[in-house]
């Protein structure tokens, strides 16, 4: 994935930022309680 920048100090920051949405995403879903196992049977 390009971070499109050359900037070490921008892709670092950059980096960093998409961690922890990702983190927050993982979390979000973990509390929700929601199981993606049985939506993906039920949509197929």
């Amino acid at each position: 994935m390009s971070l499109r920048t050359r900037c070490p100090k921008q892709t670092g920051t950059l980096a960093r930022r998409l961690a922890m949405c990702g983190d927050t995403v993982t979390v979000h879903i973990e509390h929700s309680g929601m199981n993606y196992g049985e939506l993906r049977k039920k949509g197929a």
